[in-house]
């Protein structure tokens, strides 16, 4: 409940911001966005070496959980920056077209929302300066981008390198080929990026790779897979419920599981059950992200008001 709070108050937030980093977005026509499918899903399953099945360890999995934060950026930011170096801005120079902050001229904070009460003043973009500087050296940690300037006492994150998303080795080129992973463009110009969080974004990436790897009608992932593979935990995968509330996803829920965390009851070593499984509705990305969520969110803070009262 305390969650659901919090999250309901930042959304409140976060509206203005996150509406006008969205119209940024839209500037930029983006006219779709892929992603190498190594960014989301290991080749090979990671070493299970821990038998309670857990997670790997964090240098184990693969580049979008390693970002996943409860309260960074850096896998928003690093999607961002995927979209741009895909759809460049009209007349900007090669690489990076930005600085991080130099108003009154573009700059990488202004596709960034921070929740405050303060939208559009002088220190809310200081505050979502130093939260993208934070989430840059997240994914320099990570291998993802370079900081040619790491050692000025000024500047130090300016003219930041992507490096490629599958494995870091190499500096970033849009994909022309090989196993790609489709999101749709409206994750960024209707809002979606600022008010998701990394635990739903990272499902979301997940069904997306398993729709590119078995078509467009409803996939599943093993438990295996999921883990070892996605690097998806348990509480990530609890998103998805969150997610069809916001008709992002459809869910075929098998009875013998639960709808949180898809554990069986009732089942035999004959018959287990089925897997749940999901469904991108693209059409759900065309609705406007923060209304849709905030309703959702509120609801949901009713209702299980409601339950406790009863009880």
């Amino acid at each position: 409940m305390k969650s659901l709070t919090v999250r309901q108050r930042r959304l409140e937030l976060v509206k203005s911001a996150a509406e006008e980093a969205s119209g940024k977005f839209v500037s930029l026509v983006p006219k779709s966005f892929v992603l190498r499918e190594g960014f989301v899903r290991r080749p090979t399953k990671a070493p299970d070496t821990s038998g309670t099945r857990s997670l790997p360890r964090r240098r184990e999995r693969p580049p979008a959980a390693r970002l996943l934060s409860p309260n960074g950026i850096a896998l928003q930011t690093y999607l961002t920056a995927l979209l741009v170096a895909q759809n460049p801005p009209r007349g900007s120079r090669p690489g990076n077209p930005w600085p991080i902050n130099r108003y009154p001229d573009p700059s990488w904070i202004d596709l960034v929302a921070h929740a405050t009460a303060e939208s559009g003043s002088p220190r809310n973009r200081e505050v979502k300066q130093k939260q993208l500087r934070r989430a840059l050296d997240r994914m320099r940690s990570e291998g993802l981008v370079q900081l040619p300037h790491r050692a000025r006492a000024k500047g130090a994150f300016e003219d930041f390198r992507l490096l490629d998303d599958a494995d870091g080795r190499d500096p970033y080129l849009p994909p022309m080929g090989g196993s790609l992973v489709s999101i749709p463009v409206n994750l960024f110009t209707h809002g979606w990026i600022h008010v998701l969080e990394d635990s739903e974004l990272v499902f979301l990436l997940m069904v997306a790779c398993l729709h590119a790897r078995r078509g467009f009608g409803p996939v599943f992932a093993t438990e295996v897979e999921r883990r070892l593979q996605f690097g998806v935990g348990r509480d990530a995968y609890r998103a998805h419920a969150a997610l069809r509330r916001y008709g992002l996803l459809e869910v075929e829920i098998d009875l013998m599981r639960s709808a949180q965390t898809g554990r069986t009851f009732g089942g035999t070593p004959a018959d287990p059950g089925k897997l749940h499984r999901f469904r991108l509705r693209q059409e759900g990305f065309d609705a406007p992200a923060h209304p849709v969520v905030l309703e959702a969110v509120t609801r949901r803070i009713k209702s299980t008001t409601a339950g406790s009262d009863s009880g």
